[in-house]
């Protein structure tokens, strides 16, 4: 077995979700279109959202608490390998 030892809490990466690899020809254009779709699709929400709830630090809040709660069941899954968080990452967002 290939456990880290990093973090025993964590499942082994042969546990993890795994998503068969994209030809490498195909990965930087399948990513270039998923960034530009959800920046996209981010501003026009985020316009709809601050038309109907003006208040954009609210907005802000729920978006960044939404991403988090969205990364941990990810990570409770076993799809995705996160890092610890830390106070010194968080800190900056607070202000909002």
């Amino acid at each position: 077995s290939t456990q880290s030892t990093s973090n025993p809490t964590k499942p082994p990466r042969e546990k993890m979700i795994r998503i068969p690899p994209l030809n490498p020809r195909a990965t930087v254009p399948l990513a270039v279109l998923s960034y530009s779709f959800c920046s996209g699709s981010l501003v026009l929400v985020n316009k709809l959202i601050l038309h109907y709830l003006p208040y954009p630090s609210l907005v802000i809040t729920f978006q960044l608490w939404a991403a988090l709660l969205f990364i941990q069941v990810a990570e409770a899954f076993h799809a995705i390998d996160v890092d610890p968080i830390r106070w010194s990452c968080v800190k900056p967002y607070l202000a909002y």
